[in-house]
């Protein structure tokens, strides 16, 4: 199937093939209704991409078990008594090493990491897509978060106090936070395992467990009301999906990703004096 990006989030082609009960990604009939005589593929642009995947791409399970082994390995070394700059420095370390073996192994199948996870080179209309994800990112926070005041939880966070550290550990903080955390967390959930979700799940499925798992990875780290933050991590997490789904490529979430980090940053520096 030739398509291209309407820049709108979705695509049209001359064909598709996939499996699938009807209405799921790559089912059948909807590639056949987007085969009709070059009919626009009105699907959302991930929901296409999946469906164009070869069959040798690694499915769900294949996916899962190296993302959960990477996830528990990072949480497990951030029990570790070590420096807030420290341990997500290895967390991170561990995380950049596993993903860059499983993503190579997924683009080598689906002919580059354009294909395989979305992640081409980003585009200036990410930015300003991003900023519109931050908003709805933010505006589920509070809801989320009110919601677990209201039922008596703890306010909570994920980011430890740094008014001791030194000048080189905050500089190294704001860099794994704002730049590697974004791009190595988003390629791992929502370039590998919200796709090999997808390929047996369909979208929404997918992107429940994979906010979920995203959520409760974080709450390890959570300084007080773990609760209010997996949940509020979570939330990002799903508008994260949403927006790779609306544009069929990763680098429009991981700007927003790494704008919703910067904020949290910078409110925790200027907190800190």
């Amino acid at each position: 199937m030739h398509t291209s990006d309407d820049g709108d989030g979705t695509t049209t082609g001359t064909g598709a093939h996939g499996t699938g009960s009807d209405g799921a990604v790559g089912s059948p009939a909807a590639a056949w209704r987007a085969g009709q005589q070059g009919a626009p593929d009105r699907r959302p642009a991930l929901d296409a991409a999946v469906s164009r995947l070869p069959r040798s791409w690694p499915s769900s399970p294949a996916v899962i078990a190296p993302v959960a082994g990477l996830v528990a390995t990072s949480q497990a070394m951030s029990l570790l008594p070590l420096p807030a700059p420290a341990l997500l420095a290895l967390s991170l370390l561990v995380l950049c090493g596993g993903t860059a073996l499983v993503v190579r192994a997924a683009a080598r199948r689906a002919g580059g990491t354009a294909s395989a996870i979305g992640l081409d080179r980003p585009r200036w209309r990410d930015l300003p897509r991003a900023v519109g994800w931050l908003a709805a990112a933010y505006a589920v926070s509070v809801v989320l978060v009110l919601t677990v005041y209201a039922l008596g939880g703890a306010p909570g966070r994920n980011v430890g106090d740094l008014a001791d550290s030194p000048a080189w550990a905050l500089v190294a903080f704001v860099v794994l936070s704002v730049v590697v955390a974004p791009l190595v967390e988003e390629t791992l959930f929502r370039g590998l395992l919200l796709r090999g979700l997808m390929t047996r799940l369909g979208f929404w499925p997918a992107a429940l467990a994979t906010s979920g798992l995203f959520g409760v990875m974080h709450a390890p780290t959570a300084l007080g009301g773990a609760p209010a933050v997996v949940l509020q991590t979570a939330g990002l997490g799903l508008v994260l999906c949403l927006a790779t789904r609306h544009a069929g490529r990763l680098w429009p979430a991981v700007l927003t990703h790494a704008l919703f980090n910067g904020v949290a940053v910078t409110g925790t520096l200027l907190l800190a004096g």
